[in-house]
């Protein structure tokens, strides 16, 4: 069995985790997912491996949480884990349970010195880490430093980018806390010159995923995580996305929407999330015979 490890808030890391999943029937047969998000319930229907939630309360005890992994590990006989973003987990329980299987990484920026700092640089080392955006200079060279490193130069994205016939209308995008979502709705009103309506794809909306409803829209207004820039740099002629960064921990949404205005990904080839699947792929399937 592959646990995948997804544990963050929102849905960013699940998206990404599911974008991987459902390009490979062979991975998402022997893989479960696992998450912390309190709205992961809306991602359930679309995730062709089984989903398992920790919760909150035992993420925050660190024997609780170090209980939990350990007996799920040897519950499932878990030989492989592929964790999404924090190489030591989001509270470093990796360096807690130090599991004696392979990892591997799916690997996107941090604020490394603030995180490494917290969760410790590396619980377990991953073996192979898949680079899914530039990183910076002391992340990427601790990561080398592990094992090798495998550079994606295409967005991973849960659905490929399709050139449509988009409305006039807006649409703001946000699966993040209720005063950011309002701020989004604000910039929308005042930056597209007071649409009469504005869409809203929300949790609370009961909206997943986000993409079925974008690609219809010819301005769409959201944070600057990973997935939304993501699809911001393959958007179609015609299409506006309007990228507002929110300050994060450990994600530098500032620098990644720069990133976008300076054409990160603007040539891509491909479909990135395929990419991912097929080395994560044909790693696994030599430590799994």
């Amino acid at each position: 069995m592959i646990l995948y490890y997804a544990v963050g808030g929102g849905l960013g890391h699940i998206s990404r985790s599911l974008a991987i999943l459902n390009r490979s029937q062979w991975l998402a047969g022997r893989t479960r997912l696992m998450t912390s998000s309190a709205i992961a319930g809306l991602t359930v229907n679309h995730s062709p491996s089984p989903v398992d939630h920790v919760a909150e309360e035992t993420i925050r005890s660190k024997r609780r949480y170090s209980e939990f992994l350990s007996d799920y590990l040897e519950r499932y006989r878990v030989r492989l884990l592929i964790v999404d973003t924090f190489p030591s987990g989001i509270v470093g329980e990796w360096g807690w349970v130090k599991p004696s299987i392979p990892v591997m990484l799916v690997a996107r920026h941090l604020k490394w010195k603030e995180y490494s700092e917290r969760a410790g640089a590396y619980g377990v080392a991953p073996a192979h880490t898949l680079m899914v955006e530039p990183l910076d200079q002391e992340q990427e060279r601790a990561l080398e430093n592990c094992g090798d490193v495998l550079r994606m130069d295409s967005p991973i994205t849960l659905e490929q980018p399709q050139g449509r016939a988009v409305k006039s209308g807006v649409l703001v995008v946000h699966s993040g806390p209720a005063q950011e979502l309002a701020e989004l709705k604000k910039i929308a009103t005042e930056r597209v010159g007071g649409a009469d309506s504005i869409d809203i794809v929300s949790p609370e909306r009961g909206v997943y995923p986000a993409e079925s409803f974008i690609r219809d829209y010819s301005t769409i207004v959201s944070g600057a995580g990973y997935n939304m820039c993501a699809l911001a740099s393959q958007a179609a002629k015609g299409v506006t996305h309007i990228l507002h960064p929110f300050e994060r921990r450990y994600d530098d949404q500032f620098l990644r929407a720069r990133r976008i205005r300076d054409g990160m990904w603007s040539g891509a080839v491909g479909d990135g999330a395929q990419k991912a699947a097929t080395w994560l792929q044909e790693l696994a399937a030599g430590y799994l015979r």
